[in-house]
């Protein structure tokens, strides 16, 4: 039952104090004063933003063009600032389960859903499951366990404990990185293609088809190679054996996954002359609207009733790190609400895609939140929470912990109607007080009891609309509402269900290659923090030393010690990219446990040098471990590990067959291929996007202090060549926190 409610909501503004002239002249003498050509210059108010004015548009352009090519990878690796992507849940099909991250109870898995680092799903028999992430998309079949490791702007680490995962990559940029973990192999896919993994319930085999593409499994001391129209059976877990065959004939979930490949290649080739690729769920808007030219661009215009407001069918829940966060219920509900803007133009509400030719950045609600005080619905006295859509020239401000680089990102990658100068004005926090454009739309903002909006009910059923001429007195703010989540946060509105997938299925560790990301902060403990901080956010430093030094599952890390070919027998290829006898030598520090124990958390106190360092760092591999059989400091001579590098006060020695890094000396005789990019996505006419960076390293492993007694020592290869040529560029001047 829709409710109107006044200005008894969110209170009467006070109109602006008139400022009298001895006071005008005192805050003038505040302004600085600007040299030129040797004269003190005051300006005066609004000076700065005449100038502004009379830029040339196309400059303005350029401008904030070349800033977010310079801020598009610094500032997804910036410390304190969530990832840039996550996965969206578009297809459910039958009994599918997820448990969120930080908690041990399942839900029942929904649409439009952001799946992220630390979720767990469970498709149980006769199901289907569709998730994706831009540039590539998951599918599951029955019986299957799923999880990201680690997903960020230039990585997608999958876990697949059990079952059957089709990935189909679309795309994979320099710099991109897709790898699908097992509890017998890790699989890095090399190539856009059409990848199957199935994983038998036991855990010791995988089954890797590859339809088109090329892939890489390494485990068990071994790397084989799967090229497309290939099936290779791997089985051990200790010792990895590979038997190779041709693809066989496609099955019910193959056919399954090719229809959805043709009727989302027809949706998005509806959308692509819109909106970037790399929109998460951009090409479920085809059929639910039209696209017409706006004052903005073009902009997309749903088909929905007389009445209907953005963010007004669906739900609020609690999700690590955003935290509050906006899930719709439409069955196209998932780009329009976590990128661009929503407009209001002839009467009917549009939505605003940001650049095409731009990575966007994932945003919980491009919402700006009120500022509301205790009001009545007839004899009751509720506290609402009310919000509205934010415009196309408005600055999205998160209410979560970000560096600066994060905002002027996320901002500029979602509307191309801002520029940098005006989204840094607003993280300093002026003007104080901002007015939003849609705020005089009818209807626009959207408001409901507190309880409502903490205990993730539909706010459909308990909507308060504004009236008019109440929405003209609301004040806004960027913050999130000051609510400490509850149990329901997390869960929906479903709530928790007694089903539980066979946990000897779901927590299997994985091998992995790259390092995982660190596992989400425990629910129990981000309630506890929040509270304890009066129901207001946390600081990025706050939440690293709560969040647990460790991947979110057990791991192995893979070797890669040789790469097999088929047809060569009795001859191996040394690949210096996946070889660690190939790697750098690093700064002294103890084997991370979390390699096959877990890593324990590490008090850090506020000033030590530790809390200083960054949040996430590349394990490094130690310099002396006890050896596993014979209780010694290394392997035995004849060891096939014998010259590994990672045991400390050993010198490594050159193996026959290649040269080692230090020494400037011949190539190998064997080299692995190079390592062939995919077509750009972008035409010759258009300036091509910045190169990616590479991942910033996720763990900060315990160890000893910087000139301690152990030998220098090595860290698992991390980077997917070795030669010079195929590193990142180094990180640009002026981004630095």
């Amino acid at each position: 039952m829709t409710k109107s409610w006044g200005t008894i909501l969110f209170g009467a503004v006070s109109a602006p104090r008139a400022c009298d002239p001895a006071r005008r002249a005192a805050h003038s003498k505040t302004r600085p004063a600007i040299s030129v050509n040797g004269a003190q210059h005051r300006p005066r108010r609004g000076e700065a933003q005449d100038r502004r004015r009379k830029i040339h548009p196309s400059t303005a352009l350029a401008v904030a063009a070349a800033v977010l090519a310079l801020s598009m990878s610094a500032a997804t690796a910036a410390q304190g600032s969530p990832p840039g992507r996550t996965a969206q849940l578009s297809y459910v099909s039958g009994s599918v389960w997820l448990e969120p991250a930080g908690t041990r109870e399942w839900i029942a898995a929904e649409l439009n859903r952001p799946v992220t680092v630390g979720d767990k799903i469970w498709a149980d028999r006769d199901s289907r499951v569709e998730l994706g992430i831009g540039d590539a998309q998951i599918r599951l079949w029955s019986m299957t366990g799923f999880s990201f490791l680690s997903l960020d702007q230039l990585t997608a680490q999958m876990q697949v404990t059990a079952g059957s995962v089709i990935v189909h990559v679309l795309s994979l940029a320099g710099g991109e990185q897709d790898e699908i973990d097992t509890p017998n192999l890790a699989l890095s896919l090399e190539r856009p293609g059409i990848y199957r993994v199935q994983v038998s319930e036991s855990g010791d085999s995988t089954v890797v088809k590859v339809v088109d593409g090329r892939a890489v499994a390494s485990g068990g001391g071994k790397t084989y190679t799967v090229g497309a129209q290939q099936s290779v059976t791997f089985t051990g877990a200790t010792t990895l054996s590979a038997d190779y065959a041709l693809l066989g004939p496609p099955d019910a979930f193959d056919d399954w996954s090719m229809s959805r490949d043709r009727e989302e290649a027809k949706a998005a080739a509806a959308v692509d002359q819109y909106v970037s690729a790399d929109v998460v769920g951009a090409d479920q808007l085809a059929g639910y609207g039209n696209w017409q030219s706006t004052q903005w661009g073009y902009a997309w215009f749903p088909a929905v009733p007389a009445g209907w407001a953005p963010y007004s069918l669906g739900y609020w829940t609690w999700i690590f790190p955003w935290g509050w966060t906006w899930v719709d219920d439409e069955p196209w509900g998932f780009a329009p609400f976590h990128y661009g803007r929503w407009g209001w133009s002839n009467g009917n509400w549009c939505w605003v895609p940001g650049p095409r030719r731009v990575r966007p950045i994932y945003g919980p609600a491009m919402v700006a939140f009120t500022r509301s005080r205790v009001g009545r619905v007839g004899a009751r006295r509720v506290r609402p929470v009310g919000w509205l859509p934010l415009g196309p020239r408005d600055v999205y401000m998160p209410g979560y912990a970000a560096s600066r680089a994060y905002v002027r990102t996320i901002n500029l990658s979602n509307t191309t109607a801002l520029d940098a100068g005006v989204i840094a004005a607003r993280y300093r926090g002026r003007p104080s007080r901002m007015i939003y454009a849609n705020s005089r739309v009818p209807g626009a903002i959207t408001a409901v009891p507190r309880s409502v909006f903490t205990t993730a009910q539909p706010v459909a059923a308990h909507r308060i609309v504004v009236a008019r001429h109440g929405a003209m007195r609301v004040r806004f703010t960027h913050a999130t509402p000051h609510i400490t989540p509850v149990r329901a946060s997390v869960l929906g509105p479903g709530g928790a269900h007694v089903f539980s997938p066979p946990r000897r299925l779901i927590d299997r560790p994985a091998v992995v290659r790259l390092a995982p990301a660190r596992a989400p902060v425990p629910f129990a403990t981000q309630q506890a923090a929040i509270r304890a901080n009066g129901g207001h956010p946390l600081s990025a430093n706050q939440w690293r030393r709560l969040q647990p030094n460790r991947p979110a599952v057990p791991v192995r890390l893979a070797s890669f010690a040789a790469r097999a070919v088929p047809g060569m027998a009795g001859s191996a290829m040394i690949s210096r990219g996946h070889h660690p006898a190939f790697e750098r030598p690093r700064a002294p520090s103890n084997r991370p446990p979390w390699l096959a124990h877990g890593m324990p958390d590490r008090a850090r106190g506020a000033g030590s040098a530790s809390a200083r360092q960054p949040a996430f760092e590349r394990p490094s591999v130690p310099a002396s471990r006890p050896w596993a059989h014979g209780g010694t400091t290394r392997p035995a001579a004849g060891h096939p590990r014998a010259h590994s590098p990672r045991f400390g006060g050993y010198r490594p020695q050159r193996v026959p067959g290649f040269a080692s890094p230090a020494r400037h000396a011949s190539p190998p005789h064997f080299q692995s291929p190079p390592r062939i990019q995919s077509a750009p996505r972008f035409p010759s006419s258009h300036p091509s996007p910045p190169a990616r960076r590479s991942p910033v390293p996720r763990f900060h492993p315990a160890g000893p202090p910087r000139g301690g007694g152990h030998p220098p020592a090595f860290r698992p290869a991390f980077h997917p060549a070795f030669h010079p040529a195929a590193r990142p560029p180094a990180r640009p001047m002026g981004l630095r926190r």
